[in-house]
């Protein structure tokens, strides 16, 4: 008698839980369905009870997604720096000497054959004396390339004295040297400040490029420095 009871409770609840929940079937599956993007994506209907559903929709379709491509860079082109041309003179008074021209800022100098081009870049060009520690250091660019520094950031320890001066594109520079122990050991074109001629702007100096300037610049070294200094004049750019 017990057990009849039990039983006919058990199914009483189960015909009550089902009355009060639609359960939507699952469509049967393809046979060879291949989920695409064309198709939309299909989905496992569960069982809700009173419009509540019991679990959340799965997703059946999948989609690859790749990370975009890695850009590549542009690389960074640095120009060419114009530089000068050298010269063989055969007559004149500058005759077996050398003649430098610089095409872009349209300025040229003359040097002894015993002189030698040290080093050069963009806005500075060093003579190197007779194959001594002592360069001629020239520095130039247009008045307005305001972002190139040519100026010198500072001198030996010294006294300057201001001795003679030089005629320079048509200006007169003041001739300092700088004396140390009572040699010379650095000759400065008006200072080794910028000198502006026209729309172009120079530095000038004579300095001792070794540790040992003990002796100073010899004075036939700084007579030949005098007179490429002097010897400055426009061509045509």
């Amino acid at each position: 008698m017990s057990l009849r009871l039990a039983f006919v409770v058990v199914v009483s609840t189960a015909v009550i839980l089902l009355g009060s929940c639609q359960v939507s079937p699952t469509p049967p599956p393809f046979a060879t369905a291949t989920p695409s993007r064309d198709t939309p994506p299909s989905f496992i209907q569960s069982p809700t009870c009173r419009g509540e559903a019991l679990s959340a929709p799965i997703l059946e379709d999948t989609f690859d997604i790749k990370p975009p491509p890695t850009p590549t860079p542009t690389p960074t082109v640095t120009p060419t720096p114009v530089l000068g041309r050298v010269e063989r003179i055969a007559t004149g008074r500058f005759a077996t000497w050398y003649r430098y021209v610089h095409p872009k800022y349209g300025f040229a100098f003359y040097f002894p054959p015993d002189w030698k081009i040290a080093s050069e870049d963009a806005h500075s060009v060093s003579l190197a004396a007779q194959a001594t520690g002592y360069h001629l250091n020239i520095g130039f660019k247009a008045a307005g390339e305001t972002e190139v520094s040519i100026q010198r950031t500072g001198v030996p320890a010294g006294d300057e004295v201001v001795r003679g001066r030089v005629r320079f594109l048509g200006q007169t520079l003041p001739r300092y040297v700088l004396v140390y122990q009572g040699e010379v050991i650095a000759v400065l074109y008006n200072r080794a400040l910028e000198v502006r001629v026209d729309d172009r702007i120079f530095t000038l100096s004579l300095d001792c490029m070794t540790l040992d300037c003990g002796d100073g610049i010899p004075p036939e070294v700084q007579a030949f420095a005098d007179r490429i200094v002097a010897s400055f004049e426009w061509v045509e750019p």
